[in-house]
């Protein structure tokens, strides 16, 4: 039997969390049938532990000398009850996993604070395998969460989702649990739906790629030695931290990490992610299979709107060349000082015609503005894309303003190193 006092907040989550003042041992080998009497007693200004039973009774005390200092105002809702702790007990990065559901083809952990009224965490697999460990970082020691898990019978970006389950069906029923009272020392590194993979242009042809998200409870980038990525054959190259970025804003605790390979020719096989903190802590080992299958872009003189073109309403037919092999399409739509405005994901259909064609309706772009616009294929979905094979291939088209050529010369996310195209929304008179 111990005793604790602990100091109870609601943390940035609103989720109660506690910090342990101090505690003690007030039995000990004590077995199922012992008959043992507690209490707990304001006895001057300092508590009083009591408990009686085999190898009884003890007596502590919180402070253990002296008295506490300061105003000490009279007990709120005095009481007493008997309390067994029978909900789940983790570290703050469990491992949840479950049972297959029938034609469910991707999972989400979503993570509430203690009541359930506040999201804390989104956890998505990649595809349908039926485990989702928690990066570190997120969940707080000496904490109260509850979790559900969602299921989908359609893949990420989700096209074609007819059916979607959950359990348990209402959220104010969500499972509890604690976790313990550290945090995990060690970073932690996944795929991110991207790791190695292929990104051609028609600017610079076709390179390897590497895109990794990077957790550390301790701090991301500040506390991380370096992140690594060794190729097939060998060579090992360093990835660099890109925070904050508009593609995946960062967090204290989290970042993506990027690098493009300058080793030629581009080859498959099986590519080796490591990382290590400033205190020499490391993540487990990520190894990637990758095959290396590049896909093509449109055409850029088949696109519209046309570069530098005027349109006269915010509703904004996009068409572009449709490309083999691709899965879908991202439009990626900036603002006038390539802010990230809008990016929409469009499938490939079944029959791709000789041109894709996306309706932006009105309601997302503003008057008398000018934009830019480009659009990235992939050959596969984010949820294809796992950690033990597969590869995602990403590929570009823009033009260039020759009306203007040094107003466009801005890297975004360390992905857009090209110009774009623009258009100028005519404001209604």
């Amino acid at each position: 039997m111990k005793w604790a006092v602990s100091e109870d907040f609601l943390n940035q989550h609103q989720t109660w969390q506690w910090n342990t003042l101090a505690s003690g041992e007030l039995l000990s080998g004590l077995s199922p049938g012992d008959t043992v009497t507690a209490s707990i007693a304001w006895e001057g200004n300092r508590f009083k532990f009591t408990a009686d039973g085999p190898g009884g009774p003890v007596t502590q005390y919180y402070p253990s000398s002296g008295v506490i200092t300061g105003t000490i105002n009279p007990p709120t809702n005095p009481g007493k009850y008997l309390q067994t702790r029978i909900h789940l007990n983790t570290d703050t990065t469990p491992e949840f996993s479950w049972y297959p559901v029938a034609g469910a083809e991707r999972y989400r952990v979503r993570i509430y604070n203690h009541d359930s009224s506040k999201t804390v965490w989104n956890g998505h697999t990649t595809g349908d395998e039926t485990n989702y460990k928690m990066p570190p970082g997120i969940l707080k020691p000496n904490a109260v969460y509850t979790f559900r898990l969602d299921a989908w019978d359609g893949g990420n970006p989700g096209f074609d989702v007819d059916n979607r389950s959950r359990t348990p069906s209402n959220s104010s029923e969500s499972y509890i649990f604690h976790t313990g009272s550290q945090e995990d020392p060690n970073p932690h590194l996944e795929l991110s739906a991207h790791g190695v993979h292929t990104y051609s242009t028609a600017a610079d042809g076709t390179m390897l790629s590497f895109w990794v998200l990077v957790h550390d409870a301790q701090g991301v980038p500040d506390n991380i030695n370096y992140v690594r990525v060794q190729h097939p054959d060998g060579p090992v190259i360093d990835l660099q931290p890109e925070c904050g970025t508009q593609w995946r804003p960062g967090t204290a605790t989290a970042c993506i990490y990027s690098a493009e390979s300058s080793t030629l020719p581009i080859t498959g096989g099986t590519y080796t992610f490591t990382v290590q903190d400033d205190q020499g802590n490391t993540a487990a080992t990520v190894y990637e299979d990758f095959v290396p299958d590049a896909i093509g872009y449109p055409n850029a003189a088949n696109h519209s709107p046309a570069n530098g073109v005027t349109v006269g309403s915010t509703a904004v037919d996009f068409t572009w060349d449709s490309v083999t092999g691709a899965a879908f399409y991202t439009l990626v739509i900036y603002d006038y000082v390539f802010n990230l405005a809008y990016q929409f994901h469009i499938p490939q259909p079944q029959s791709p015609p000789a041109q894709i064609i996306y309706n932006l309706p009105e309601g997302f772009l503003k008057e008398g503005a000018v934009y830019y616009w480009r659009v990235i294929t992939r050959r596969e979905l984010f949820s294809q894309n796992s950690g033990a094979s597969g590869d995602v291939e990403k590929n570009e088209f823009q033009d260039r303003d020759q009306a203007d050529p040094g107003k466009n010369d801005k890297s975004i996310s360390n992905l857009l190193h090209f110009f774009s195209l623009k258009m100028d929304i005519l404001k209604n008179p």
